[in-house]
């Protein structure tokens, strides 16, 4: 017997919203519940989000941040200062994203 599990409004909504063809401007997502910023937060800092467009998703609710996606600037992390309960704060760059990062710099 087979079941289909039907997605949740939520998770269609999320998928719809980062799908890398969306164009909606992050400012749109500051008067979002924390409970729906931080699964934005997730996948968009998975893609390189930058400092100002972080700080639309960010609250002082937020306990992790994984940033190894992101280009770490003074601006990504003057972001972060709002986030008063966070305990763990991933800043490890992977070899392969500065390389992609070298790469973008050299090709503009």
């Amino acid at each position: 017997m087979s079941f289909y599990c039907m997605p949740s409004l939520l998770s269609l909504s999320l998928d719809t919203l980062t799908k890398p063809s969306s164009c909606f401007p992050l400012t749109e997502f500051t008067t979002l519940p924390p409970n729906l910023k931080d699964p934005l937060r997730q996948v968009f800092l998975k893609r390189g989000l930058s400092g100002p467009q972080l700080t639309t998703l960010l609250h002082p609710r937020v306990t992790e941040l994984d940033l190894s996606d992101s280009l770490v600037t003074a601006e990504l992390l003057s972001a972060v200062k709002s986030c008063t309960n966070l305990r763990k704060l991933n800043l490890n760059t992977s070899f392969s994203y500065l390389k992609k990062v070298q790469a973008k710099t050299q090709a503009t």
